[in-house]
């Protein structure tokens, strides 16, 4: 009875050893990478080298534009922190953030108008249906990180 309950023990302590999964870089898996991403998209689109050249520029454009904006984000969500653990008066700062929040929005709104442009209308609804099932950024679908 000692064995079989012994021998028990170990298939379950050996299971739950498996079970358990590695990080991503002993599994061999790279982190997603945003260039391969936009590669993924070119290929999925059927873009012409026309295409994806002009969605490089404007994704270049949307970068320069929007840098400055997410780098005062950052300071400022900082200084949220900071003004909350030294309980000070935190409605400005909140205003500000919701004013970058807006504008950083509206900058990525016109991004996917603009890169839509670019596209044909049989395009137009193969990224419309990329864009609908594409996770939003912060949520990981479920998962936990």
């Amino acid at each position: 009875m000692k064995k079989i309950t012994f021998m028990m023990a170990l298939i379950l302590i050996g299971t739950m050893s498996f079970a358990q999964r590695a990080p991503r870089a002993e599994r061999g898996e790279e982190r997603p990478n945003k260039e391969r991403s936009h590669e993924r998209m070119a290929d999925h689109l059927d873009l012409t080298d026309e295409q994806q050249q002009q969605m490089k520029d404007l994704r270049l454009a949307h970068l320069k534009k929007t840098s400055e904006t997410q780098s005062q984000m950052k300071i400022k969500k900082a200084e949220l922190e900071a003004a909350i653990k030294s309980e000070k008066s935190v409605d400005q700062l909140i205003d500000e953030i919701g004013k970058l929040e807006n504008k950083l929005l509206e900058a990525r709104i016109k991004h996917r108008i603009d890169m839509r442009n670019v596209l044909d209308d049989d395009q137009k609804i193969v990224f419309d249906q990329m864009a609908d099932r594409q996770p939003r950024r912060g949520h990981h679908g479920g998962k936990g990180k």
